[in-house]
């Protein structure tokens, strides 16, 4: 599946989720969005747009079902966000065992 969408002020983001049946037993699952904007007005001491957005996504995961009594899920995310709004952005890498 694929979805977007593009706005007023450079406004677009951009989605996609692929999944992959390896076997009976195994799967997996990509997921990943780009968004943003391209701001609007001027931040004259910083000489930055307002609003500026720049957003990346990716998610992975794999999912192992050996028998009925047992499900092993391995998911990995990755976000990059960065912005002229309050704050000023961040990066996380988590990998999620359950």
């Amino acid at each position: 599946m694929v979805k977007g969408r593009y706005g007023r002020f450079g406004d677009h983001d951009i989605a996609a989720v692929l999944n992959v049946p390896v076997s009976s037993q195994l799967a997996m699952r990509f997921a990943g969005s780009v968004s943003g904007m391209d701001g609007y007005g001027v931040n004259y001491p910083t000489n930055t747009k307002n609003n500026y957005v720049d957003n990346h996504y990716v998610r992975g995961t794999i999912q192992w079902t050996p028998s009925d009594d047992l499900k092993v899920t391995l998911r990995g995310d990755y976000l990059h966000s960065h912005n002229t709004r309050a704050y000023n952005g961040f990066e996380t890498l988590a990998l999620h065992v359950h």
